[in-house]
């Protein structure tokens, strides 16, 4: 059998999951006598486990992970129906309530566990990080390993690592280690986008995956990365929930067979390509983080409808953020100047000294130079020209009009309630 194939198939190609426009799908799963890798096929409705998949010319074969990786990391050992996606999202949510979680982390790490299952049809990385005590982010850790997809625990991570693991893997990091250095930190940030591409061994290697993240008792979750969502665990109150070996494996061998058939299931990876959620109210990175976490709530819009309550939050947290960041506050001290009168032009010098009244304001002491804020002029397109004077930012109509554009799309504070009289505030301007 296995000649007949390469003879009418002469290429091999190794995988651990394959999407095809027909709407097949390969999946590795682990056999749970053997321990063999093999794959679960999905083909007009019918699901078989087998050895190999012949398709498109091409016959794929389970990928060969390196024996220590594949005993960190689990696969599924079956499938089983799930019922529906409100069924399945229940019963994950109420695991994590049975173990002590509140109903808001339980929710929160429930929309992370289902994004997790379809990482290559996303816009991110699913992201997940956690601060509070330490035994109570191990435990959510111990519960996230029986559900989320491929997890793999991790106690370090290093450009090195992340750079061996077989292409389109995909693992979803589970990572104890809230001492993270600075290259960690942003090698974990880099890998939450599709183009996560680093330099190694003089080639390129893609290293997008999806991550929960233990980064502390009371560190700020934004200084890892605000594109993901963020828990703060409690100290719990009562005995200690102890998920115990026989109870995660349980748990495990259900949960994760049910997953795989709930990504497995015909049109449901196209109906997350094809996912149209927006929540226009929120900023821009809220947004997407809500398109990526509703994209993956298939058939069910009460779920996806609870989204906006828990992201709100977490949006305002955003737009703090951009409190004192330096081209909002550029953007912030130029839309200033527009409301200050009709004059025909500005210089970078009074633009920088408004940013720094703004600033002290809000508490800041170290003063931006006149060069900063004209660099972050520059850097979200406004035009400045040198005159005698120094740099000049021309107030014409278009200028104006392009200035209230980008306090608009930063979300600074002082468009949010808008200027009484003027033209611009309160309307969507044309772009520049």
């Amino acid at each position: 059998m296995a000649r007949t194939l390469a003879k009418r198939y002469s290429v091999f190609q190794t995988t651990t999951a394959e999407i095809f426009r027909g709407g097949q799908i390969i999946e590795a799963l682990r056999e749970r006598d053997t321990g063999l890798v093999k794959f679960l096929f999905v083909k007009n409705g019918v699901w078989k486990i087998v050895a190999r998949v012949a398709i498109s010319g091409k016959i794929f074969v389970p990928t060969k992970v390196d024996s220590a990786l594949l005993a960190a990391l689990t696969l599924p050992t079956t499938f089983t129906s799930y019922g529906t996606t409100g069924d399945l999202f229940s019963e994950a949510r109420e695991l994590f309530v049975s173990y002590g979680f509140s109903e808001e982390v339980s929710l929160r790490a429930t929309h992370f566990t289902f994004a997790s299952w379809f990482p290559e049809c996303l816009p991110l990385a699913p992201c997940l990080s956690i601060t509070g005590p330490r035994p109570e982010a191990q435990l959510l850790l111990q519960i996230l390993r029986c559900m989320v997809r491929r997890p793999l625990p991790l106690a370090e991570v290093s450009k090195r690592l992340l750079c061996c693991f077989p292409a389109g893997l995909y693992p979803t990091l589970l990572i104890d280690r809230p001492d993270l250095g600075r290259s960690a930190r942003d090698l974990l940030s880099t890998s939450n986008y599709r183009t996560a591409y680093v330099s190694w061994k003089n080639g390129l290697v893609n290293v997008y995956c999806g991550k929960a993240i233990y980064i502390g008792d009371k560190i700020n979750p934004h200084r890892f990365d605000g594109s993901g969502l963020h828990v703060d665990l409690a100290p719990c109150s009562g005995p200690f929930p102890d998920l115990d070996s026989e109870s995660q494996q349980r748990n495990t061998e259900r949960l994760q067979s049910k997953f795989l058939a709930y990504r497995c299931q015909s049109g449901n990876v196209g109906k997350v390509l094809s996912s149209e959620f927006d929540l226009p109210g929120l900023s821009s990175r809220t947004r997407l983080l809500a398109r990526m976490l509703a994209a993956a709530i298939i058939a069910a819009p009460e779920i996806q409808a609870r989204l906006e309550p828990l992201l709100r939050e977490s949006d305002q947290l955003v737009r703090e953020d951009h409190w004192l960041d330096v081209r909002c506050v550029a953007i912030e001290a130029a839309l200033f100047h527009c409301h200050k009168g009709p004059e025909e032009f500005t210089y970078v010098g009074e633009v920088a000294a408004t940013a720094n009244d703004i600033l002290s304001g809000r508490g800041a002491t170290a003063p931006l130079a006149d060069q900063e804020v004209g660099s972050a002029l520059r850097f979200v397109g406004l035009e400045l020209k040198r005159v005698s004077k120094g740099w000049r930012l021309r107030l014409d109509e278009r200028t104006r009009r392009r200035i209230h554009a980008l306090a608009q799309d930063f979300h600074v504070a002082a468009v949010q309630e808008g200027l009484t009289g003027c033209e611009y505030c309160g309307t969507r301007p044309v772009k520049a």
